[in-house]
């Protein structure tokens, strides 16, 4: 008689797994920019719910994988495009396994600001524009003042 035997492991721990933070070094103003928030677990019907602490349901995807034998792997990408006001904001993911047990880790945001360069043109431009004005003015100035000369000239030599 055959009798086959099936051999399970539960692993249990005490506190849940903190999810892993993924995402490019530097976020820059108004350019798109991704977090992707990943948990593992060995329970594919309980998949931990992930929630990010700013963002809305348009901006964020799910993926939920099996990364090895037992043990899956939930992901969350968060997608925005970081304002001036984000600079050295927190962006928080937390994890709620089953149980109500939930565990989080947090990210800093940088912005580097896009680069402006009207201090340097506006004031360029105005300077410009003044001389042309004022050179504009001198030559009005010595055309008028040439023929009033001219004419004094004719009126002498008469």
């Amino acid at each position: 008689m055959d009798t086959k035997r099936m051999i399970f492991c539960l692993l249990v721990a005490a506190d849940p797994p903190n999810p892993t933070l993924s995402h490019p070094k530097t976020a820059i103003q108004d350019r798109p920019y991704t977090i992707t928030c990943s948990v593992r677990h060995t329970c594919p019907s309980h998949v931990p719910k992930l929630t990010w602490s700013r963002g809305t349901a348009d901006e964020v995807t799910e993926v939920h994988k099996e990364i090895s034998l037992g043990y899956w792997e939930a992901q969350s990408i968060l997608a925005i495009i970081p304002e001036e006001k984000d600079d050295h904001s927190d962006v928080t993911c937390t994890a709620e396994f089953n149980g109500q047990k939930t565990s989080s880790a947090t990210l800093r945001l940088y912005v580097k600001r896009t680069e402006n360069y009207n201090h340097i043109i506006i004031p360029t431009v105005a300077v410009i524009g003044t001389a042309v004005i004022f050179a504009v003015f001198c030559i009005f100035m010595v055309k008028r003042y040439k023929k009033r000369i001219a004419e004094l000239q004719n009126q002498e030599g008469r």
